[in-house]
């Protein structure tokens, strides 16, 4: 053989000489790499086995996150209409509010107006007061003077009860000397006769004028009181003529005299009674 093909069959001796020796490095390499490779796949499985049981409670938590987040997003809802009510609501408020401000301004101004009313009112009241005090001033006056005028009253009242009770004693002393006078009149007219003189062309009348204070119709003679007596010269038996203004009411005789009154009767009646007021005269 040929040196060439001596190197040829070392070279290829040489080769599957490497080649086995390689080849049994590979298989234990891969031997070594079967068991690290079991006991990482035991491994692997006790991890997933271990993964599983923590996905199952990562997706159990997430189940309950996800209802969680059901509930949430159900409050956010109800949330969101109740903020839109609270809205709603709050627009009705701040329109109500500005309806209120506007009532308010209106009763302010009011009130300002009832303030000026007020102050109105006291002044008024004020001078009501015054006023007031001016009455019960001018009624306490007035109660002092009807008091005054009841005691002026009562003593006019009893002054009164003493003129009747005179005036009654005055009737009695009038009919006696009413029935002297007719008796000396009887007996002038019979002297009148005998003698032949005129009565009445003895001892005139002076020239008088007054006015009769009272006249009554009651009982048997008519009383006139006249404001002429012995002060004044008046004597029993003088007559006077009463009248009031054009109306002629008659003519009264004097029966008695006092200092300042008479007391006279009826002798003519005229044409209309004597009252309180009337004028007299001795001569018309």
């Amino acid at each position: 053989m040929s040196t060439v093909g001596k190197v040829f069959v070392v070279l290829n001796l040489a080769l599957a000489a490497l080649f086995v020796g390689a080849a049994a490095s590979l298989i234990g390499t891969s031997q070594e790499f079967r068991s690290k490779y079991e006991a990482e796949a035991v491994a692997h499985a006790s991890d997933n086995k271990v993964k599983d049981m923590q996905l199952g409670d990562l997706q159990g938590q997430v189940d309950e996150l996800s209802r969680q987040n059901q509930s949430k997003a159900d409050q956010i809802k109800q949330q969101d209409a109740n903020n839109a009510a609270i809205e709603s609501d709050l627009g009705t408020e701040r329109q109500q509010n500005s309806d209120l401000r506007e009532s308010v301004g209106g009763i302010d101004s009011k009130l300002g107006d009832l303030e000026q009313n007020n102050r109105s009112l006291g002044n008024r009241i004020a001078d009501l007061e015054r006023d007031n005090q001016g009455l019960r001033v001018e009624r306490d006056e007035a109660l002092d003077e009807r008091d005054s005028a009841n005691a002026s009253q009562n003593a006019a009242d009893e002054t009164a009860r003493s003129a009747t009770s005179r005036a009654n004693d005055l009737s009695l002393e009038l009919v006696r000397s009413v029935d002297r006078a007719e008796s000396a009149e009887a007996n002038l007219a019979a002297l009148s006769r005998q003698t032949g003189v005129d009565i009445n062309s003895i001892g005139g009348q002076p020239d008088l004028k007054g006015l009769v204070l009272d006249a009554s119709y009651q009982g048997r003679f008519p009383i006139v009181i006249v404001n002429l007596g012995k002060s004044h010269k008046v004597r029993p038996g003088f007559t006077f003529d009463v009248y009031n203004g054009s109306n002629y009411k008659g003519q009264i005789e004097v029966q008695v005299v006092n200092a300042d009154t008479s007391s006279c009767t009826v002798k003519l009646a005229g044409d209309s009674n004597i009252g309180r007021g009337d004028r007299i005269a001795t001569n018309l």
